[in-house]
């Protein structure tokens, strides 16, 4: 059976060469953002921590929202900080990436970015609250950028971390640089056929 490949959301090439876990992530992130498959798993999931809208409703929304996301690498200030990524209130569709914690596998880094992918979405379909604002620290894998993140983790053939990843970097950016890659393809023809 052949899954149908859709394209709403998709998160652009780095332009950087030097890292490619953080490309891999990428090509891994659109590859699921592309698939039907990966809709159906999170329309599946049970609920989201302080959510307003059902599983099936975000899936919906997630595979129809066109939004071309990209990624900006920047330095936290403090390197032994805990943080991958933060939100972007001003410009949604940005992801910036924290490259002190660039070293991780791909599949962390997919699963940051489709955490902010959900971010996005919520922004551009704000009647509606899916995020983590009000959530308690240990809750917060129970919302629906957490756990859509750790799914696509998941899908990816890497084990999540109970606790993703924590989002918020508290300090200003200090900015860095902001290529497909041919990531996985033997997972992604055994997970479903891309066509």
């Amino acid at each position: 059976m052949t899954e149908k490949r859709i394209s709403a959301i998709h998160i652009l090439p780095l332009a950087a060469d030097g890292y490619p876990t953080v490309q891999q992530g990428i090509s891994l992130a659109n590859t699921l953002l592309g698939n039907d498959f990966f809709y159906r798993s999170i329309a599946a999931l049970p609920y989201f921590e302080g959510s307003d809208i059902l599983p099936f409703r975000l899936s919906e929304l997630m595979r129809t929202t066109k939004i071309r996301m990209r990624v900006a690498l920047y330095s936290a200030l403090d390197p032994h900080a805990a943080i991958d990524t933060y939100d972007d209130p001003i410009d949604p569709s940005r992801i910036p990436l924290n490259l002190w914690n660039a070293g991780r596998t791909a599949g962390s880094i997919c699963n940051s970015l489709v955490h902010a992918c959900v971010h996005a979405v919520n922004s551009w379909h704000a009647q509606y609250r899916f995020g983590h604002a009000h959530i308690p620290k240990g809750r917060l894998f129970h919302t629906a950028p957490y756990r859509i993140g750790a799914l696509a983790e998941e899908l990816t053939g890497y084990f999540p971390s109970v606790l993703p990843q924590y989002h918020h970097d508290p300090e200003p950016p200090v900015y860095a640089m902001g290529g497909d890659t041919d990531v996985l393809s033997a997972f992604a023809q055994s997970m479903w056929c891309i066509s």
